[in-house]
C-alpha cells in the first residue's frame, strides 16, 4: 500500500508493559571520519535497512558521499557503542558485539580493520567500544558509494522489550549532516512494533525530542518492509533512531480485563499480514468467540481466552465495527 503519511516523531513510544522482550544493549552508529577532514565531504544519501530477526537485528547501511574539495583521503569509522545502562554501571559486557561486520566501496569488498576507543562522545554521554574503519580516496567531484552489513543481538531483561538504538547524530561531522535519509523496517520475526521509528535525544534525562525533530513519512508500507524518510536532517551528536518491539502487546496478554486498543492508519502502517488478522480477530476473541480456524484459536488460547459464543456480532460497538473494517482495508492493500 503506497501513502503519504505525515508522522511528528518526537520521543519513545511504548505501549503497555510486554512479556519475553529484550532490549539491544550494544549499539550501531552512522559513518564518522576519524582521520582527515569532512568539511568538503557531504552525505548525499543514506539508506539504513532493519532486518528484525528472532534472536538478532541485521543491518545494512549505504551511503552516498560526494567530496566539494580538493583530493583527499579521509578515514572512516563505523562507531560500536555501549548503552547508558553499561555506562552507568561501568561494566564492559563481553558477549554483546557487533559481529559479521562487512564493507564495500563502490561495489567492491574492502579490507576493515578495528580501532578500539575509549572515547567519550557528546558531552560525556556516548562510550565507544571501538571503531571499524578504513579509507577512502575521493578526487575533487567525486561521489562514492558505500555499502556496510553487520549484526546485533538482543538481551534479554525481565520487563523490557526490544529496543533497536542506531545513532544517526555521528553523521553531524559531515558537510550539511544527511541530505536524504530513508529508513526500512523488515521484520520476518513476526514481532510486534510498539510506536512509530522516532528520533530522540538518546541520553537525555526527558527523552527529548531529537535536534531538529525529525518528521518523517511513512512512504511505503508493504507485506515486506516499512519505509519512512527525511530529508535535509542535520542531526546533534546524541541524536538516535529508537525502535521498540516485543511480543504481544499488553491488550493481547490482558485479553479478559483489556480494553479496546487504539486503531489508527499509523498503528496499522506498522503490522505485517499476520498482525493484521490477530488485530482484527482480537474484536471478536475479547467476546468469546469461539474460531473455527484452529490457528487463531490456538493462538489467543495463550492468553486469558474464554471461547463461549459461535457469533459475537450483538457485543460490538460501532467503534469496534469501524475498527473492523479499517483493518480489513490494511489487510487487502498488503
Amino acid at each position: 500500500m503506497k501513502t503519504l503519511l505525515s508522522v511528528l516523531l518526537v520521543g519513545w513510544v511504548v505501549l503497555g508493559v510486554f512479556a519475553d522482550d529484550a532490549a539491544i544493549t550494544t549499539q550501531s552508529g552512522n559513518i564518522q571520519i576519524v582521520q582527515g577532514s569532512s568539511s568538503t565531504i557531504s552525505i548525499e544519501s543514506e539508506d539504513l535497512s532493519l532486518y528484525l530477526n528472532k534472536n538478532s537485528v541485521h543491518v545494512t547501511e549505504y551511503y552516498i558521499l560526494k567530496n566539494w574539495g580538493s583530493d583527499q583521503t579521509v578515514t572512516v569509522g563505523f562507531p560500536e557503542a555501549l548503552s547508558n545502562m553499561y555506562k552507568e554501571a561501568k561494566v564492559s559486557p563481553e558477549n554483546e558485539t557487533i559481529t559479521g561486520f562487512s564493507s564495500s566501496i563502490d561495489g567492491a569488498s574492502v579490507p576493515i580493520t578495528t580501532l578500539p576507543d575509549d572515547k567519550v562522545l557528546g558531552s560525556g554521554k556516548i562510550v565507544i567500544k571501538r571503531w571499524f574503519v578504513k579509507e577512502i580516496s575521493f578526487r575533487p567531484g567525486e561521489v562514492k558509494s558505500v555499502q556496510v552489513d553487520y549484526d546485533t543481538v538482543y538481551e534479554v531483561h525481565p520487563t523490557a522489550f526490544y529496543d533497536v538504538v542506531y545513532f544517526y547524530g555521528t553523521a553531524s561531522s559531515w558537510k550539511d549532516g544527511i541530505k536524504h535519509f530513508t529508513v526500512r523496517v523488515y521484520n520476518p520475526a513476526e514481532l510486534w512494533i510498539f510506536g512509530l521509528i522516532g528520533g530522540v535525544n538518546y541520553y537525555s534525562d526527558t527523552n527529548a525530542a531529537a535536534a531538529g525533530t525529525l518528521a518523517f513519512n511513512i512512504r511505503q508500507e508493504s507485506g515486506d518492509f516499512i519505509e519512512v524518510e527525511q530529508s535535509n536532517v542535520k542531526p546533534a551528536i546524541t541524536d538516535a533512531l529508537l525502535l521498540t518491539a516485543g511480543a504481544a502487546p499488553a491488550f493481547i496478554q490482558d485479553l479478559g480485563d483489556a480494553q479496546a486498543p487504539p486503531v489508527s492508519k499509523e498503528s496499522l502502517a506498522l503490522m505485517t499480514q499476520g498482525q493484521l488478522r490477530i488485530m482484527r480477530n482480537w474484536f471478536y476473541a475479547v467476546h468469546g468467540m469461539i474460531f473455527k480456524s484452529r490457528d487463531l484459536a490456538d493462538y489467543f488460547a495463550s492468553f486469558h481466552y474464554n471461547p463461549q459464543f459461535d457469533n459475537v456480532d450483538r457485543f460490538l460497538t460501532q467503534d469496534d465495527k469501524n475498527s473492523i473494517e479499517l483493518i480489513k482495508t490494511f489487510e487487502t492493500a498488503k
